[in-house]
């Protein structure tokens, strides 16, 4: 049985669990992705939280549906980790959120945060800044997936918090990089440019990131011809600035694709 067809960033997020997994979706929304991955029988169970009860009711609903035992399938009202026990589940779910939420529920419990063998998430806002937290607080990128649904583009991490397994204090706050060029740099990849766009995107040539860097492109075009008919200003000049660099950042990521 399958609840409904599911949107493509789920997905994603789906195909990147590993068999044989016990799940935890904090923000679990109507619990579709956890329900989903313990039908297909990808995952053994899966732990659904919401902290809002409208949405966690759907989910309780939805689990009865698919897991009339309740043995496969729970559901919990949680803040972040806050219910979660340690070593509760080895695979952590946070989508939908914006990056400094989830940093903050990643920050908050940080012995629980390192308790999870891998971890998929992917935030809604400040993309590149996350990908600097990850990178900062010792967590090791995995893989990382890009979709495009409805006019929007979605970005799902998958990684593994290796280096703060064994010292959890080192979690940082999302704070901008000494050195932002070598804080995501990896053989090929640039740091700026992996905190950017994503190194394993890169590295894959990915057709969805590429579709993206060319829309972005065009875009900066045309702001900057507007910038440039327009009246000469310090404010302008600074926008044009700020424009001019991203199109030269765009520019060296499609340089990937050749």
């Amino acid at each position: 049985m399958e609840l409904c067809k599911l949107p493509r960033r789920l997905e994603a997020i789906i195909g990147m669990l590993d068999p044989g997994c016990e799940l935890a979706d904090v923000g679990c929304d109507h619990g579709y992705t956890g329900i989903t991955a313990v039908l297909r029988g990808i995952a053994k169970k899966a732990l659904l939280t919401d902290i809002r009860p409208g949405p966690l009711n759907a989910a309780k609903e939805n689990a009865r549906r698919a897991d009339p035992e309740g043995e496969r399938i729970l559901t919990r009202l949680s803040d972040g980790l806050a219910k979660i026990e340690v070593k509760e589940a080895d695979t952590l779910i946070i989508s939908g959120m914006g990056g400094p939420l989830i940093q903050s529920i990643l920050t908050k419990e940080p012995e629980k945060t390192a308790s999870f063998r891998t971890m998929i998430l992917s935030p809604q806002s400040l993309i590149p800044e996350f990908r600097r937290f990850l990178k900062e607080g010792g967590f090791s990128v995995l893989d990382e997936a890009f979709v495009f649904e409805d006019g929007k583009y979605y970005t799902v991490i998958k990684t593994a918090p290796v280096d703060v397994m064994s010292t959890p204090e080192r979690l940082p706050a999302l704070e901008k990089a000494e050195d932002e060029t070598d804080i995501m740099s990896t053989d090929r990849i640039p740091g700026e440019l992996a905190c950017e766009f994503g190194a394993i995107l890169l590295e894959r040539k990915d057709p969805v990131l590429k579709q993206f860097l060319y829309e972005r492109l065009e875009k900066c075009d045309i702001i900057l011809c507007k910038l440039e008919a327009g009246t000469p200003s310090e404010s302008a000049k600074k926008a044009a600035g700020l424009q001019g660099k991203q199109r030269e950042m765009i520019l060296s990521a499609l340089e990937y694709y050749k």
